[in-house]
């Protein structure tokens, strides 16, 4: 992992764990799903990450809640 995808991937998380505390109409991990194709924030604890160094894209993936393969919402970083 690059150092500057680590800096990345510690910001995004910082961002979730401050804005878990600080967001006014935000949906915890579980409820995300009846909000499909609106604009919300999503809370909740990154309890697993992975970054695929050798897929296309080279994404990171963020589990919210439940670790992966029993994860309650994912976030995907895109490489460069």
């Amino acid at each position: 992992m690059t150092g500057f995808r680590k800096l990345w991937v510690a910001a995004a998380i910082g961002v979730l764990l401050v804005s878990q505390g600080h967001a006014d109409n935000s949906l915890s991990a579980a409820e995300a799903k009846k909000h499909i194709g609106e604009n919300a924030t999503v809370c909740g604890l990154v309890v697993s990450a992975h970054f695929a160094a050798n897929s296309r894209g080279e994404p990171t993936f963020l589990n919210l809640d439940e670790p992966y393969p029993n994860q309650i919402f994912t976030i995907v970083i895109l490489g460069e």
